[in-house]
C-alpha cells in the first residue's frame, strides 16, 4: 500500500505527525494538506533540505519546521524491536 494512502486511512485530520527528516518538504506538504485540523512537526538537520522545506511550506499554518536533528549522531541507527 502506498504510504500516502495508508496515512489518509489511518491518521485523523486532527492528528499530529512528527517527521524525522523532511528532505525537500514533499511529504511535509502532503501531511499539512491531510492534517487540516492537526499539526506537523518536522525536523531537518541539513541546511539545504531545511531551506527547501521552509520554501515549499512558507505560510503553512499547521507546520512547524525545526533546523535540528533528533539524535546526537550522524550515522544511521538501526531500531530493534
Amino acid at each position: 500500500m502506498h504510504i500516502h494512502r495508508w496515512i489518509e486511512q489511518n491518521i485523523p485530520k486532527n492528528g499530529i505527525v512528527i517527521e524525522a527528516g523532511s528532505w525537500d518538504g514533499a511529504d511535509t506538504w502532503f501531511f499539512s494538506q491531510h492534517l487540516t485540523q492537526g499539526k506537523v512537526y518536522s525536523f531537518e538537520p541539513f541546511p539545504e533540505f531545511y531551506y527547501q522545506t521552509c520554501h515549499r511550506l512558507f505560510g503553512t499554518a499547521n507546520v512547524e519546521i525545526s533546523h535540528c536533528a533528533l539524535a546526537p549522531k550522524s550515522e544511521p541507527y538501526v531500531l530493534i524491536s
